[in-house]
This record gives structure tokens, sequence and C-alpha cells, in this order.
């Protein structure tokens, strides 16, 4: 049973089967099919037990002379928006489509401009756009070096943007490829099995015997099936004959066992059905049907009121294709035929089928895909005749049914490109654009803070700030580079677009009111915060401390053992311990002897890369040498 359409053009001589839009007929047998002008009228068929009474009509069947390519075919069904091809298309015009964008380009502006106008914060957040990000030209630059830069900027965001929507678009409508998975396994499912015989007689169709492996008994888990005469099946036979079935359903976990660590005494590895029945013709041969179902796939359970439809893998296509397939003598696609008085063996395979489903746009991301997971049977029928057989006998034959191995295999779908491929990809193009517009232009340093240290608010700001206010302001000094060193300085080095913001100096002390010794400790002060900004921000202070650990070894005579316990180890410090114990070091220290120590002459000290013992003799390359000839010492005005 069909509904396709192949047509036949008498220009070329060629069949042609064209995919037609509209609706198509179910497909059904016995239709009555009409030609009427330029159309093709379908009406009523039968599928199954079901009596199709509408009207199908393919409309624009080409003219004389015309081609079957050129012609406009399309199936009517009554519906404008189907016969008119404007099912889902969108029902606004392009000039209100226009006046839509148009309108809601105006609403953001206007709301852009009412937030710049009574928002301070989103004032100033548009203003860091521009003077941080935008326009951010270096102080003593011309004017075309940041232009260019900006240029340069828009043109590689601009670059930036088309690959990511290319990113995006290529996600959608990426291919989708098969992956498949073998992993072996101790178990396998084991599969409904139905027999069907045709030409025996009815009344001894209980001669069925089911056997596992060890000869147990498995016929209390075979139903034999009542029919009716709109549900009975039927076979191609010269003559038809009642049929009579059973339906083997294994017990619920039950499962076949591999046997290759010789379990096979105690559990199961195949299944074996001997069949036994007299014929109602001798002359007629009899038909042995045998159809092996996927687990929880097996349509005799909802057709029979085993199982509903839900409890199953199944859908209502399916369903109809069985019983069109079983009241009929087309054949179902897990069906096969037993020969009389052969031995037969039935080896099976289980496939999990995982498909996307493609309406979930989660399946774009490329991680936790959803899928729907169904389970596919596939199995390969040998047989071998009984030479010893005799035809008068009631032995019909004999057949075992087995897994093909024990290896679990996963067909699961995956997407060529995911998004979050794509994410990668453009990462690398975004580091190629940041690295290209460095070595044209220069290097930015960037802020140690992030978005969540800039654009903190309401509490979390008041502890931001106060954590810095407590830590850094232990000393008099003015914060340096944001504060000049003398009033004098206050408009030197000062970017242009900062010219014309008052600097509040007040604060500052006048330098005729500060004698020499004061502004040495004003100094010392803006120095120790400087250092203390880039220790916390900029600079990793490790080789600094186990430099001072050195240095502090060496001038009280002591050497660093070279088996110290790591955990002992000052270098293992933390900054607090270090400095508490930097400080009880000068405290007892007597200043003149340290005037002594810095002013007289020390040896040199070299690191062995092997430990932390410092040499005294260490080879004359690369040694600081006090007597070093003016000519090779650095001049700062080179």
């Amino acid at each position: 049973m069909y509904n396709d359409l192949s047509i036949l053009d008498t220009i070329t001589w060629r069949w042609v089967k064209k995919d037609i839009p509209g609706l198509q007929p179910t497909a059904r047998i016995n239709a009555n099919v009409e030609v009427y002008d330029d159309k093709l009228v379908i009406i009523n068929g039968i599928a199954a037990v079901i009596w199709f009474t509408d009207v199908s009509v393919l409309k624009g069947l080409p003219m004389k002379g015309e081609s079957i390519d050129s012609s406009n075919l399309r199936w009517f069904t009554n519906n404008p928006a189907y016969d008119n091809g404007s099912y889902g298309a969108s029902k606004l015009s392009e000039g209100a489509i226009a006046g839509i964008i148009l309108a809601v380009v105006v609403v953001l502006v206007i709301i852009l401009i009412v937030l710049y106008k009574r928002m301070r914060r989103f004032r100033r957040f548009l203003l860091y756009i521009q003077n941080e990000i935008i326009w951010n030209p270096r102080s003593g630059e011309p004017f075309w070096a940041e232009s260019s830069r900006l240029i340069v900027r828009f043109i590689l965001l601009f670059l930036f943007s088309a690959f990511f929507v290319y990113t995006v678009i290529r996600t959608v409508n990426s291919a989708i490829v098969i992956q498949e998975i073998r992993s072996k396994t101790t178990t396998v499912d084991v599969p409904d099995i139905r027999l069907c015989l045709s030409g025996y007689i009815q009344e001894d169709i209980s001669q069925i015997d089911c056997r596992l492996m060890n000869g147990t008994s498995c016929n209390g888990d075979v139903t034999y099936l009542t029919f009716n005469d709109d549900n009975r099946p039927q076979y191609p036979t010269r003559e038809q004959f009642p049929v009579s079935c059973a339906l083997y359903r294994p017990p619920p976990g039950f499962k076949f066992i591999n046997d290759d660590k010789d379990y096979s005494y105690y559990t199961a590895t195949q299944i074996t059905f001997s069949i036994r029945a007299p014929l109602v013709n001798q002359s007629i041969p009899g038909i042995v049907q045998m159809d092996i179902y996927a687990p929880n796939k097996d349509p005799n359970e909802v057709v029979h009121g085993m199982k509903t439809l839900d409890q199953t893998d199944l859908t209502e296509a399916d369903i109809r294709q069985f019983n069109i397939s079983d009241t009929t003598t087309e054949t179902y696609y897990t069906t096969s035929y037993l020969q009389r008085g052969d031995y037969a063996t039935a080896h099976y395979i289980l496939t999990q089928e995982e498909t996307l489903i493609r309406e979930d746009g989660w399946n774009n991301i490329g991680f936790s895909n959803h899928y729907d997971t169904t389970t596919n049977l596939a199995y390969e029928l040998s047989q071998t005749p009984d030479p010893l057989s005799d035809p008068d006998d009631y032995f019909v034959g004999q057949v075992r049914v087995m897994p093909k191995d024990f290896i679990k295999r996963t067909n699961r779908e995956q997407k060529v490109f995911s998004l979050l491929n794509g994410i990668a990809q453009a990462g690398g193009v975004l580091g190629l654009f940041i690295a290209l517009q460095t070595i044209l232009f220069g290097f930015r340093p960037q802020s140690p803070w992030g978005i969540v240290h800039r654009w903190s608010f309401g509490n979390l700001r008041v502890k931001l700030t106060e954590r810095l206010t407590t830590y850094f302001n232990r000393t008099e000094a003015d914060v340096p580079l944001v504060n000049p060193v003398s009033k004098r300085f206050s408009m030197v080095g000062r970017p242009d677009k900062y010219r014309n913001e008052q600097i509040d100096l007040s604060h500052m002390e006048d330098e005729e009111s500060m004698n020499d010794k004061t502004r040495i400790k004003r100094m010392e002060e803006r120095l120790q915060l400087m250092e203390l900004l880039l220790k916390s921000y900029y600079l990793n202070d490790e080789v600094f401390r186990s430099l001072d650990v050195a240095i502090k070894s060496k001038k009280k005579g002591g050497q660093i053992n070279r088996a110290m316990n790591v955990n002992n180890s000052p270098l293992m410090k933390s900054a607090a311990e270090q400095d508490s114990v930097n400080n009880a070091y000068l405290d007892s220290e007597d200043d003149t002897a340290s005037s002594n120590y810095l002013t007289k002459e020390k040896p040199d000290l070299n690191r062995n890369p092997s430990s932390t013992v410092f040499n005294t003799n260490p080879p004359h390359r690369g040694n600081y040498q006090p007597n070093l000839s003016p000519h090779i010492a650095f001049d700062p005005k080179e």
C-alpha cells in the first residue's frame, strides 16, 4: 500500500517522481482514480479494515505539449492556506514589517536618551565606554594614530560579528552524522517472537514446544493468540487456510547471558522452538511464519490488548502498518518463512537508535543533547533441511533464536557543527584580531579589575572601597599616578580628554611650607604605597621574597640547609609571616652596624639552580664588578 505518485512524461518518455506540496492522500488500495481537465481525482479506497470515503484532488496537471518539470502540481485540500501555498508564511506585508522595525528603533533611541538624561550611573557608563574603550588616545600621540586604531578596530569588530553570525547559521543548518558506538556486554535483551502456522490442523497448534539452552521449559511464556475475521493474518498460499499464532514474551528482566565463562548450565544463551503439527492437506504445503520484534516494540501486545500504545515505543502509524501487512499479502519487515522439516537458526542484533529531537534548540549547543531513543532489531535466518525427515511425519521444523554476539550497539546522531565548536573558533579568530591590533598599534595595558569590581553596587561597592582604604591608606601620601607629585605638575602629562576637568589639589601641601625632611618623607610614603599597589595587583613578589631571605641569611653568616624541610622553609612562609620576620630582624640590628654593612664591599652571590644554597665563589661570567669601566656602564641619556 503506497501513496507515491509517479508520472510518465510523454515528451521525454521518462518516469518522473516529484515532491508535490500539499496534503497528499493516505496510502490505500482499491481506490477510484479519474482525470478531469487538469485535475487528478482520487476517491474512496481501503487500508486494512479501514474504508476511506474522502476525495483527494491533484491540481495543475500539464496539458498536451507541456513539460512535467514546468508544471505547478499541488494537492487540493479545500484549505486556502494549503492550496495557495501560504501555509506558515507571514501574514504581514513588507510595509508593515518595515514600520515595526522603524518604531522599535525610535523607541530604543528614546529610551537611551531618557536614561542618559535621568540616570547618572548610565551616563557615567556611556562616558566610560567613550573615553576608555572607543576613543582612548595616549598622551603625546597624534590624532591620526588613534583614528587609525579606531577604524581598524571597527573593521575587525565587523569581521568578527559576521563570522559569529555565520557560525550560528552554520550550527543551525549543520548536517547530522551518525556515530556508531560498539562496546562489549555480558547480557542481551530477549526479543518477542511470534510463530504462525497456516495449512496445519488448528487444534494441534499447542504442539509448539519452547526450551531454553539448559533444557528448562519456557512454555509458560508462550501465549496463543485469537483472531477474528478482521485481523486474522493472511499468507500467499495456493489455498487459504485458517491461521494460528503463538507469541513468546520473555518475563520481565530476562536476558541472554554470555556463556564464555561456562555459565550455560545455569543461564540461557538461546531459545529453541520445536513445532509438530499435521497438515490439513498433504498435497498442499503449509506455511510457518516467524516474526521477531525488538523489546517494547511488539505490535501484537497493542493489537491484542496486552499493553496500551503509551506503554510501548510504537506509534499509531506503526500499528496501522502492522495491521495492513498482517491482513494482506504484504510482508512485514520482520517476517521470515520457515521450510517444512528444516532446522533454522536466527541470529539477531539489537541496535539502540538515538535520534536528535529536531525541534529542541538545546541540541545546537553541543553537549547534553536530547534524544528520542528507540531499539531496532535485525536478524539473519539460516536453514538446514533434515534429510531424514518423513513428509508424513508431524515434525514441522525447529528454530533456534540467539544473539549474534554480545556487543551493545548504539547509533547516535551528532551535529557536525555545534555552538561550542563555533565559540571555540570564534575565540581563535578574536585572539587573532587582538594580536593583529597589538602588532599594528602596540599593547594597551589592561586593568586588574573586572566587571565584578568595576560595576559592583550597593553594599558590595561599599565593602570594596572600605577594604581598599583600610589596607592602603596607612600613610599621608597621595595616591600615585592619579595625583601629581607636586602642585606645579598638576597639568603635566595629563591626557587632553581630562584637561578641562577641575583637579582637587586642596589636600596637597604647598611646597613653600615643606622642608627637605618633609619632602623626603612624603616621597618615601608615596613610594611605599606604590610598591603595595604593584604587589597586590600587578606583580608576584615570590622572587623578591626568595632574594630577601637569601641576603639576610648570608648577612647573619648562616647557610641555608640543603636538607631543610619544605614546610619549615622561609621560602614557603606567607607574606604576613615574612613581614614579621623581616621587622624583627631589622629591629634587632644596630643602625651603625647596618650602615657599615651596607657601605662595605660584599662578595658576589650566585644561586645554585639545583638547590637554595648560594655560592660565594661563582664563575666570573655575569657577576657584578664594582670597578666596571665607564664606557660599559649604562648611560641614562642614551
